[in-house]
């Protein structure tokens, strides 16, 4: 009869971060506009600190909605979202850049 062995894993559980652009509620702007995100390179520096769990990481924005832990490789990447002032305030809706992500244990 063949011995039990037990494995262990760690389950990798999916980060996300959802970035999202707005026409501002305060003061007088235009009212509507194109807003454009950078990323992808170490020009276009999209990196953030964030604490997840116990770990604290600076985290970039990559090509293929990736969060990564080290800047991307180029070439520089932009994402263009269009935004309006139609709504009143507060509930001004948002545009979606993106949903980034990462697999963390």
């Amino acid at each position: 009869m063949p011995a039990r062995s037990s494995v262990w894993y760690q389950a990798l559980v999916p980060t996300c971060l959802k970035l999202l652009a707005r026409n501002t509620c305060f003061g007088r702007t235009h009212n509507s506009g194109t807003a454009r995100l950078w990323f992808n390179d170490t020009q276009a520096n999209s990196r953030f600190g964030a604490t997840i769990g116990s770990i604290t990481n600076d985290y970039y924005l990559r090509n293929a909605f990736v969060l990564g832990t080290g800047v991307g490789p180029g070439p520089k990447n932009t994402i263009d979202v269009f935004v309006d002032g139609k709504s009143a305030c507060p509930a001004r809706p948002s545009t979606t850049f993106g949903i980034w992500s990462i697999a963390l244990p």
